[in-house]
């Protein structure tokens, strides 16, 4: 069983046959991005005026059922996301970490400290770069297929 389930776009591309569309989908939205930051207020957004984020890496993950992805955050970007591609039930969340945890030493876990987002196929999830996140194992008996991706200045 594969516990971490990051996969280059190459070894998979059979398996998105049936899914093609919904990744043409996915990779349309991915681009998209600069243009949703802009669209906000500046006081929803941390861009300074005229830059631009660029795409930096993209990638594709398929997590076997019982699988996990390891809590982690993408240095060197400044927007991550990812959009669904598969979501079977009983998949695991997406779940993001009070960035202030680490900081908290012996206080005691408070209500919050984690925030779990359920994912269904289509829906793309935007973060700062340096938010801490992981997939905990969910329950599910099928693949869960998403695609990544990192946006740098």
């Amino acid at each position: 069983m594969t516990r971490f389930g990051t996969t280059p776009m190459g070894l998979i591309a059979r398996r998105l046959d049936s899914r093609l569309s919904l990744e043409d989908e996915a990779v349309r939205a991915i681009l998209a991005v600069p243009h949703r930051l802009r669209a906000l207020r500046p006081s929803e957004h941390f861009l300074r005026e005229g830059e631009r984020p660029k795409l930096d890496s993209l990638w594709v993950n398929v997590l076997e059922p019982g699988g996990t992805h390891s809590g982690h955050l993408h240095p060197h970007s400044v927007v991550s996301g990812t959009i669904y591609v598969a979501v079977p039930p009983g998949a695991g969340p997406l779940k993001l970490e009070d960035p202030r945890l680490s900081l908290m030493m012996a206080a005691p876990q408070r209500p919050g400290t984690f925030v779990y987002a359920e994912p269904k196929p289509g829906t793309i999830f935007l973060w700062e770069s340096w938010l801490r996140h992981e997939v905990p194992a969910g329950n599910a008996d099928e693949e869960r297929i998403s695609i990544s991706f990192n946006y740098r200045l």
